[in-house]
This record gives C-alpha cells, sequence and structure tokens, in this order.
C-alpha cells in the first residue's frame, strides 16, 4: 500500500531508478482521477507535511537532473497539494524553498 511506498522512498533516496518508479506508483494512486483514490486530507502520510511530501522533496534535491525522477516527484507534491488545497499548497510552496527547491515543478520557461 502507500506506507510501503513511501518507505521505500526512505530507503533507497540516492537510487534514482527506484525513486522514479515509486513516486510514479504513487503519483498515480493518489491523482484526483483515481479510481478508488483512498487518500483524503486527513492521511496523515500524504499531508503536505508528510513523508511522501518530505520523500518527493528529498528526491528533487538528489536527482534534480533526472527529469523523469523530478516529473513524478512534482506530480506526486501536485496530487498532495490537491487534497489539502490553499494551505496545502503554501506549505509546500515553503518546504520547497527550504529545501532550495523552489521552483523546480515550475513549467520550463519559454526562452
Amino acid at each position: 500500500g502507500v506506507d510501503a511506498l513511501i518507505s521505500a522512498l526512505h530507503r533507497f533516496p540516492d537510487d534514482s531508478w527506484a525513486q522514479g518508479h515509486t513516486m510514479r506508483a504513487l503519483a498515480e494512486s493518489t491523482a484526483p482521477t483515481a479510481a478508488g483514490r483512498r487518500i483524503d486530507a486527513g492521511d496523515v502520510a500524504l499531508a503536505a507535511e508528510g513523508p511522501a511530501a518530505t520523500a518527493a522533496l528529498l528526491a528533487l534535491g538528489i536527482h534534480a537532473a533526472d527529469a523523469w525522477v523530478r516529473g513524478h516527484a512534482c506530480r506526486l507534491l501536485e496530487n498532495i497539494a490537491s487534497f489539502g488545497g490553499e494551505v496545502s499548497r503554501g506549505v509546500i510552496q515553503e518546504r520547497m524553498s527550504g529545501q532550495g527547491v523552489a521552483g523546480a515543478c515550475d513549467p520550463p520557461s519559454a526562452a
């Protein structure tokens, strides 16, 4: 389940393959359109300050150059923010700044 995926994220922070696959699974299971999405704002593991967000933020820092990991991490953070609305979004933005990864999920600017 979700908890096993989250513990895997924390167990292998340096393994981009594991991070990408695990975050993709979490992002898919927490997507607003996912059948049986069992997450609500009360799911501590998937709260803006919870372990899934923490792992996604760490991955953004460690695997910044890996677009695949970054994409799944950003999707997961977006899903987490969608549960909690603006408050959640604000917390995640603050945490991204604190981790030095602010802007990592912004769409590439059209140069």
